[in-house]
């Protein structure tokens, strides 16, 4: 978790093309690795829970739909710790304002 957390807010705050305050990243890195890390433990419960029957769907490429899935869920999650994180950004400029 608190690797996860540490490459998170490093890459919140070194990615964009404008300076971001550390507690901004780390405050939407905290959230995406949270929620990363719930998301990874549901992801795996729901694979070997026997739910999905994607091998009886699609056959050989079953393993390719679910990493798939699995990149397209973690994404989400990217994003939705950004966009958390430029929120707190702009509480942050506007009490200092």
């Amino acid at each position: 978790m608190i690797v996860t957390v540490l490459l998170l807010g490093l890459m919140y705050r070194m990615l964009p093309n404008r300076t971001v305050p550390w507690r901004a990243a780390f405050i939407g890195a905290f959230l995406a690795g949270t929620l990363w890390q719930i998301g990874k433990v549901l992801f795996s419960w729901f694979l070997t829970s026997g739910l999905p029957n994607y091998g009886l769907i699609y056959g050989s490429l079953a393993s390719v739909i679910t990493l798939m899935l699995w990149t397209y869920l973690s994404g989400l999650i990217i994003f939705l710790g950004a966009a958390f994180g430029s929120a707190i950004e702009k509480e942050i400029l506007e009490k200092a304002a």
